[in-house]
């Protein structure tokens, strides 16, 4: 077996390998450890600039709430009507399609009648003795309509425009368009139009009065 011999030259150049090798080693190392803490900081700087968001934004928001509480409570009864009108509209419209929706979504007379329970506190008391808007789930045996004729509904959209306010009272036009259907054939799309009254101190719907079907048919006929 032919035995190696190492001469100085190649001592010389293994020394030179072995110092690029450990060079290479320590210049992946600190980059490494270079975008590593770049990383860190990017998602430190990161975090700072959401939470300074999120502050500004509370900011704002608490002084928009200041110049509306203000404006509310304006001596000038124009300005006093017109943000009271813009606020109450935005609380009926949002109320009235959490109001509407959930009693024209329902698959079942148990589930018709826990929403008719759900959305009593959108309504004043009158209104919830409305018997067009809370008709009761019986038959001429007493028993529920919607399960023995398998009637399924579901709310399609809940449009709401209203008017100016007066002493606390919005008038409301509601739009209501719901799919039905029975016995698990399809029945069809009605589209329903109310008057309705928002107050705005107790914030509930009242003098709900139906104006009429727009339509009420087969669906996209």
């Amino acid at each position: 077996m032919h035995e190696y011999i190492w001469h100085k030259n190649d001592k010389h150049w293994l020394v030179i390998l072995i110092v690029a090798i450990v060079s290479c080693w320590l210049i992946l190392a600190i980059k490494s450890s270079i975008a590593s803490n770049y990383n860190r900081k990017t998602e430190i700087i990161t975090q700072q600039n959401l939470v300074l968001k999120q502050q500004i934004k509370q900011k704002q928001n608490n002084l928009n709430y200041q110049m509306q509480k203000k404006a509310v409570n304006s001596s000038n009864s124009e300005i006093r009507n017109s943000v009271r009108t813009i606020i109450g509209t935005n609380e009926a419209i949002n109320i009235s399609n959490k109001a509407f929706t959930t009693l024209n979504t329902y698959s079942n007379g148990k589930q018709y009648r826990n929403n008719q329970k759900t959305v009593k506190p959108y309504f004043d008391t009158d209104t919830l003795k409305n018997q067009q808007l809370f008709k009761k789930d019986k038959d001429v045996t007493g028993y529920s309509y919607i399960d023995a004729s398998k009637l399924k509904s579901k709310s399609v959209s809940v449009e709401t425009s209203a008017g100016v306010i007066n002493n606390d009272h919005l008038p409301l036009i509601i739009k209501t368009i719901f799919n039905q259907n029975q016995f698990n054939q399809d029945h069809g799309q009605t589209q329903l139009v109310m008057m309705a009254d928002y107050n705005y101190k107790t914030k509930k719907i009242g003098n709900v009065k139906f104006v009429g079907i727009l339509y009420q048919g087969a669906i996209d006929n």
